[in-house]
């Protein structure tokens, strides 16, 4: 609920905006590549693909619709990348070593998870840029 809240104060304060703009306009097309990690971030930070998407979707959107790159593709860039990403979620891995007994275990259940986030988001960057590509 806070994500959504925090979300519509920046749409509404044109925050978001601005922010699409100055990134467009930094990134251009090549936005593409950075869409992935938005949505990771996101993701990650959040534990929530919900929270995620609430944060950032409409930045996403606007800037894609900036640059002139598919808002639909975008939009599954980031929904994708935030669900992957949220596997990474400290609070997520904490619950599950939690509930499988192996507390001390923890930071390298993190280290591990983290790499298999990357590795998807770098799948997800790839197939991203075939779609767009055809």
């Amino acid at each position: 609920m806070g994500a959504y809240c925090i979300s519509e104060v920046m749409a509404e304060a044109g925050m978001i905006a601005t922010l699409a703009s100055s990134t467009g306009a930094f990134f251009g097309n090549s936005f593409l590549l950075i869409s992935p990690l938005i949505g990771g971030i996101g993701g990650f930070l959040t534990g929530s693909n919900t929270g995620s998407n609430a944060m950032f979707i409409k930045l996403q959107i606007q800037t894609a619709e900036q640059v002139r790159l598919s808002s639909d593709l975008i939009a599954f860039t980031q929904n994708a990348s935030s669900s992957h990403a949220t596997m990474a979620s400290p609070s997520r891995v904490m619950l599950g070593s939690a509930l499988c007994g192996i507390q001390s275990q923890e930071n390298q259940l993190l280290k591990i998870i983290s790499l298999i986030v990357l590795g998807s988001l770098l799948l997800i960057l790839l197939t991203t840029l075939v779609i767009s590509l055809s």
